[in-house]
Parts: C-alpha cells; sequence; structure tokens
C-alpha cells in the first residue's frame, strides 16, 4: 500500500491510576500483547507517513524498547491535558504532512483499518477541518455527548456540564479525530486551560471550530465492539475476554467460587481452577479442570486471574498473585467476575439477610423454576434436586445471595 498522507500521534502519557498497578495503562496486556502495540499495528496496516507516541517520563523507555526506531516518541514531562499532549506530538511531525489523527492509545485497540480509513477519507472527501467518531452507546455515563439539532452538530458537551436532557443523549464522543494539519497548529495555541483543572483539552476545539463556523464533521462507528475503553481493572478484563475466555479461578474449592466457576464454564469460558484442598465436595464435576497448589505456571495463556477475597488479604505474596500484577493480568474476585461479568445484562435477584440466605435463595430459585422462568442460580449450599449449589438457565433472570457483595 502506498504511504497516505497523515501522521498519527497516540496520547499514551496517561498515569492511569485507576488501574492500581505499577505498570503503565498503555502497556497492559490485551490477551497478550500490549495494548498500545495492538493499535500500533493497526495503523501500520494503513502506511501513515510517520507514528508519533506521546509518552510520559515513566513509559518512554518501555515504548523504545518495544518499538525501536520505527516509531517517533514524545515526551509530556506534566499531564497538561490531551491538546497540550497532542501540541507536543505534533512538534514530531514532518512539514511536508497535511493532516494528522489523534487517537487515545486507552480505547483503540479492537479498530480495524479498514474503519480509520473510512475515516480519513471522509475527513479528506468533505473537505473538514475536523473530523471525529462518534457511537451509540447503551450507558453513556461519564461520556461526552453529541449535541445536534436535527443532524447538525452543535456541541460535545461534557457529562459534568450537561443539562438532564442532554445526559439522555445515547451519541458519544470516541476519541479519533482527524484534524487539517495547519489548521491544527494555528487553533491548538489559542486553547485556554481549564479553569477546574488547568489543563488543555482537544475537545475544546471541535467546540472553538464549531463556532468559528469552520467545517466539522463526524463519522458514526458501525460496530461498537471496535471501541473499549480501558481505565480499571474491570475494563481491562473484558477487553481481554473479547479475545481469550481462557480464565483461572485461584482457590476454587470453596462453594461460591466453585458455583462460579462452574456457571462461567457453562456459559462458555474455558476454565480451570487450583486450590490446596482438591478433595471439597464442590468439586465433583470431572469437566471442571483444578490443579492441586499455587503456581505462577497456571496462569500461561490465562486472560484474567479470578481469586477469593481472602487470598489478597491474607496471602498477597502469593506467587500466583505477584505474577499475575507483573505481567499485567487483570485480578478479579469471583464476586466481581459474577456481578460485573456473568451477570451482565441480566435480572439479578440478590438475597440478603444474616440467617437463611441458601434456604431462602434455593426457595426462589425453585419458584422460577417451576414457573418455567429457567434462572441461572448460585448459593452456598447444596440443592438436593440439584445435586450441587448451582444451576446454569437459558433466560436473563439469575438468583444469588447478596452477602458476598
Amino acid at each position: 500500500m502506498h504511504k497516505l498522507h497523515f501522521s498519527a500521534i497516540i496520547l499514551a502519557a496517561g498515569e492511569g491510576k485507576r488501574m492500581k498497578s505499577s505498570k503503565s495503562k498503555i502497556l497492559h496486556p490485551i490477551n497478550g500483547k500490549p495494548m498500545i502495540q495492538r493499535t500500533i499495528e493497526t495503523l501500520e496496516a494503513l502506511s501513515p507517513q510517520e507514528i508519533v507516541i506521546v509518552s510520559n517520563g515513566n513509559n518512554i523507555n518501555s515504548f523504545k524498547n518495544i518499538f525501536g526506531k520505527k516509531i517517533k516518541y514524545a515526551l509530556q514531562k506534566e499531564p497538561l491535558g490531551t491538546a497540550n499532549a497532542t501540541l507536543i506530538g505534533l512538534g514530531q511531525v514532518s512539514n511536508s504532512v497535511k493532516d494528522i489523527a489523534v487517537l487515545y492509545g486507552d480505547d483503540t485497540a479492537f479498530y480495524k483499518p479498514e474503519t480509520i480509513f473510512k475515516v480519513y477519507k471522509k475527513h479528506k472527501d468533505s473537505k473538514a477541518k475536523i473530523t471525529f467518531v462518534t457511537l451509540d452507546v447503551e450507558n453513556p455515563r461519564g461520556l461526552g455527548r453529541i449535541v445536534r439539532i436535527g443532524d447538525k452538530l452543535v456541541a460535545i458537551t461534557e457529562e459534568k456540564d450537561a443539562t438532564n436532557k442532554q445526559r439522555e443523549i445515547k451519541e458519544v464522543n470516541d476519541g479519533l479525530y482527524f484534524f487539517n494539519k495547519e489548521s491544527l497548529g494555528e487553533n491548538i495555541k489559542k486553547l485556554n486551560p481549564s479553569t477546574a483543572s488547568g489543563e488543555l483539552y482537544i475537545t475544546d476545539l471541535i467546540e472553538n471550530a464549531l463556532k468559528a463556523g469552520q467545517k466539522v464533521e463526524t463519522y458514526k462507528l458501525e460496530s461498537t465492539e471496535e471501541w473499549h475503553g480501558i481505565n480499571t481493572p474491570l475494563e481491562l478484563a473484558r477487553a481481554n475476554l473479547k479475545l481469550n475466555k481462557n480464565i483461572h479461578f485461584m482457590g476454587i474449592a470453596g462453594s461460591g467460587a466453585s458455583a462460579v466457576a462452574n456457571i462461567a464454564r457453562a456459559s462458555g469460558y474455558d476454565v480451570d481452577g487450583c486450590d490446596q484442598n482438591v478433595n471439597s465436595p464442590y468439586l465433583k464435576d470431572p469437566k471442571l479442570k483444578v490443579k492441586r497448589g499455587h503456581s505462577k505456571d497456571h496462569l500461561k495463556d490465562k486472560s484474567i486471574l479470578i481469586v477469593s477475597p481472602a487470598v489478597e488479604l491474607l496471602d498477597p505474596n502469593n506467587a500466583e498473585l505477584v505474577a499475575a500484577k507483573e505481567e499485567g493480568i487483570p485480578i478479579l474476585t469471583w464476586q466481581e467476575f459474577q456481578g460485573h461479568i456473568l451477570q451482565e445484562k441480566k435480572f439479578t435477584i440478590a438475597i440478603a439477610g444474616g440467617y437463611g440466605k441458601s434456604t431462602t435463595t434455593a426457595m426462589i430459585s425453585q419458584i422460577l423454576i417451576d414457573q418455567k422462568m429457567d434462572p441461572t442460580c448460585e448459593l452456598g449450599a447444596k440443592v438436593l434436586a440439584w445435586k450441587s449449589n448451582f444451576k446454569v438457565g437459558k433466560s436473563k433472570y439469575y438468583i444469588c445471595e447478596a452477602d458476598e457483595y
């Protein structure tokens, strides 16, 4: 492919504090490969003029070790916002380049090259100063809303500034932009820092362009599967599970963990586990692969590590925990995995109380079963009729005990 006439700037200087990890967020692996590497490989398939990574002082050497001289590097010494990072990256771009793609490095790992090419083509064909990607999401909480009058774009409004009506908008800013380079260079220097944070925001470029009557285009993402923001271990776990459903339960012998492991296996996950006690009455299913003891070797090719909360509290130097943290493998408790992954989009009924939770959970489960509602059920004791402490249904209903939440 001939080189396309744009350069790409990847914003990768964020500290990623919500990842709760010493590893730079952008270097955490998705199915064994650093997320930023996936973004770069997607861009390389398009043959841009050059790719610039805007880094911070803690991750720039890691990027250089991975990508060498095929990538240009720019250092954002202080976290002064996305527009400031873009301006720093712009300093590494060749003079002959006409257009600039700016991407957030933490939410572009699943883009297809052909999608980015379509955005670039729309940008060029429309002769816009700015073209950016939007998408419709089911839950837009925390994201900038796209405000339109009819089909006409009039603003991007951050949630904290949005009216109640604007918060109902499902179309949001995706975080992939194409800019006319000359216009970008002129306008980015005119931005004023936020009075709240002192930072310069790239979205203010769009607001200013609209106010000045400049042409701004949007490209609505056809598949929401191509956008996946990653800011927390849970979001990283979900990203991993898109590509690899091979998961490992450490401390699988308990009633809750074993039930969730069996439900996960029945739900399409490739599950194995380990425990010091493999003779648990809850581990009788021969299809559930269980090893005795703990070892970092158990994590080979695994997308996530699932643990009991007691392990992190009582054995923080456990070999599997340490290895997962070093390798950037997301760690979830089995309660988090059940609540955020298995129960996602489910109608969940959680039974709370000091006494009789298992009995009550079993009774309500059986009522739904008798009514042909086919629920998935998890509880802390075996039900004689099921010969286990779980049942996998095919409906939207999911019943569990609430004391672990």
